[in-house]
């Protein structure tokens, strides 16, 4: 059987999430919708932009550990 501290650490935590998500529920779309999010050239450059490739199977130098 679970310890009752437990349940009311559980309620709590339950407690201020929802109290979180209505806040955030009452704050104006506006600010948030007016955030750029376009993506620039220098943007595209980051490795995350990149095709992904497979890379070379490199050599074996030790053939006898293989």
């Amino acid at each position: 059987m679970l310890h009752p501290t437990f349940f009311r650490r559980g309620l709590l935590s339950l407690a201020l999430l929802l109290a979180y998500t209505a806040g955030m529920a009452s704050e104006p779309p506006g600010d948030l919708a007016a955030s750029d999010t376009s993506v620039s050239d220098e943007d595209r450059q980051h490795w995350s932009y990149q095709p992904v490739r497979r890379p070379a199977v490199p050599a074996v130098r030790k053939k006898s550990w293989v």
